[in-house]
């Protein structure tokens, strides 16, 4: 519109030109007022330029005010459900577990937590089979950029993620930071696994995808056991029986009531790693022969080791003996201790009194973890 008046002025000035007297005032007085025309036709498409700025910014933000408004009428209809639905829920799965009958559709959620960072965003939540197979509802409303510094500079943007959960199952205990996060886990920290036989530490970054370097650290095991057992037990007499489990009469600790004094065995509570420890005394008689004293610890009727005292003196001896292993045991295996064999069994013998110089240890250092939990859910199975 403005170049057309401008051809108009421009033709109308030639035609002045033209019919003018050719005195010299008369074409300076024309070429005057051809400079003012001219100057009026560049402030007038310089106003015409910025109406035109004025009206896209204004329809921007009528655009910006209307989106808006229909998220705060959406907030407040949410809000005016139920109390249960005071506050907008972090995810799909939140929604569903604080209304099991809600059905799939679209609902809004606040990731990062009501009147925290961003706004509320509209998603498509699958509340049956959990994960969105329709790629026609990704929960994608909108995308802003900002303006680049140079008319040939370029940016890449990575548009993630396109899931949005209901109840996603995840069977069994979680066994990695992949597991947290489909259940819902958000806030990156140390957290518990279970790993192939024990339970493991690891540090679960959940500002990064599963598929990025960095999102799942592994920290190490945790100790964790679902049952101590741990036991010291003493004799205060004497005992001189082969091939036969020795009693003990005191039991110092007895953590789990694993260890049985009367029968002499210890029954593993749980499959892992245990420790063991013997030591006492052997009476060996006066003799001009070599007089010997075998003591062994047993698992389930084999024997595993042996301790051993000798001597030779024309006076009775204390010989002091000693036994230690670290077994893997399952559960319901059994340990104990008995004398394998003695020199004279009419005077070689485990010696004893008021005073315990028999000591025998046990105790648990490492749980197969895995292997309890799942005995425990087929028991659990089994029962209901």
């Amino acid at each position: 519109m403005v170049r057309f008046s401008t051809i108009f002025i421009h033709a109308a000035l030639a035609a002045l030109v033209a019919l003018a007297c050719p005195a010299d005032a008369a074409a300076l007085k024309v070429e005057e007022q051809l400079q003012l025309l001219q100057t009026k036709v560049n402030q007038l498409e310089a106003q015409v330029q910025q109406h035109e700025m004025l009206a896209e910014k204004f329809a921007r933000l009528e655009r910006v005010l209307e989106e808006m408004q229909n998220e705060r009428k959406t907030s407040s209809s949410w809000a005016s459900v139920s109390p249960v639905h005071a506050a907008i829920p972090r995810t799909c799965r939140e929604a569903q577990s604080s209304d099991p009958t809600l059905s799939s559709g679209m609902y809004w959620i606040d990731p990062d937590g009501q009147g925290i960072g961003d706004s509320p965003i509209y998603v498509y939540c699958d509340m049956t089979k959990g994960v969105i197979t329709d790629k026609s509802i990704l929960p994608i409303t909108r995308l802003n950029f900002g303006r680049t510094q140079l008319d040939t500079s370029s940016g890449v943007h990575t548009l993630g993620r396109f899931e949005c959960t209901g109840q996603v199952a995840v069977n069994g205990m979680p066994t990695s930071c992949e597991d947290l996060w489909r259940i819902g886990h958000t806030m990156s920290g140390l957290y518990s696994v279970m790993g192939a036989e024990m339970v493991e530490s690891v540090y679960c970054d959940f500002n990064k995808l599963p598929s990025d370097p960095g999102f799942e650290t592994w920290i190490g095991f945790a100790d964790v056991k679902s049952a101590p057992a741990y036991f010291y037990a003493q004799r205060n007499s004497s005992f001189n029986q082969t091939n036969l489990p020795i009693p003990f009469d005191i039991a110092v600790v007895n953590i789990g009531d694993a260890m049985d004094l009367q029968t002499g065995k210890f029954t593993a509570p749980r499959s892992g790693t245990y420790f063991f420890s013997l030591s006492g005394l052997a009476n060996i008689p006066a003799s001009s022969s070599a007089m010997a004293f075998w003591i062994g610890l047993y698992l389930n009727n084999n024997r595993i080791g042996l301790g051993y005292s000798v001597e030779i003196s024309t006076a009775s001896q204390l010989k002091p003996y000693s036994l230690q292993s670290t077994l893997n045991l399952e559960a319901g295996d059994q340990v104990w201790v008995q004398i394998y064999k003695l020199g004279d069994p009419k005077g070689v013998s485990l010696f004893d009194d008021i005073n315990h110089y028999t000591h025998f240890n046990g105790w648990l250092l490492q749980e197969n973890i895995s292997n309890s939990l799942n005995a425990m859910q087929t028991i659990r199975h089994d029962l209901f």
